[in-house]
């Protein structure tokens, strides 16, 4: 059951609905209240839902947990520095109608699937701005893939022989999504997901 509401709790996330995955973390929480990545989840959400205090609060409680966990490390530091103005609006549900194919995201499907490493990472700051689930683009050139934030500020590349994968998918009309998996002190791990095949 709990790998279930942690699913459901990553979907909802992943949806923007930071209402339905705070209330799925809390659930967890009430039967394991150190569950470090349920508070990790539930501090996530309460910063998207405009609650800093109880997000700071969240990410103080891992780091009680878990001293060198480094997401709630980078958290923590980010959200005690943030100006009053720069607290997000409070987010609503917006997932998008079209985007079914988004949910059980991070369950692997042989031959549709990746997990990989980037390579050459970009800006400290902007790497260190990065949150598990949050989406990047994928963009192709001629002999190499890179992958940027939503504002298309670089993030890495995308090793060799993944790249030349993906570049010849695109020219066969497969696409591309991509989800930071992991970040951890100089790596960052991505999801890939074609909609189609690897071959």
């Amino acid at each position: 059951m709990p790998a279930d509401l942690s699913r459901q709790a990553i979907e909802k996330a992943l949806q923007k609905d930071w209402e339905g995955a705070l209330h799925i973390n809390q659930q967890i929480l009430k039967d394991d209240p150190e569950d470090s990545d349920a508070l990790m989840r539930a501090g996530r959400a309460f910063f998207e839902l405009g609650r800093l205090e109880e997000a700071i609060a969240s990410a103080k409680k891992v780091l009680k947990i878990d001293p060198l966990n480094q997401i709630a490390q980078r958290c923590h530091e980010r959200w005690i520095a943030l100006d009053p103005n720069e607290i997000p609006t409070p987010s609503v549900n917006n997932f998008p109608t079209n985007g079914l194919h988004k949910i059980n995201l991070f369950l692997e499907e042989p031959g549709k699937t990746k997990i990989v490493n980037l390579h050459h990472l970009g800006d400290n700051k902007l790497v260190a701005s990065l949150d598990c689930g949050d989406e990047v683009q994928i963009v192709a050139a001629t002999h190499k893939v890179t992958c940027t934030n939503n504002q298309g500020h670089y993030v890495g590349r995308l090793p060799d022989d993944v790249a030349t994968k993906t570049i010849e998918g695109l020219k066969q009309g497969f696409s591309y999504e991509a989800y930071v998996k992991s970040i951890s002190q100089g790596e960052i791990k991505v999801f890939i997901r074609q909609i189609g095949s690897w071959h």
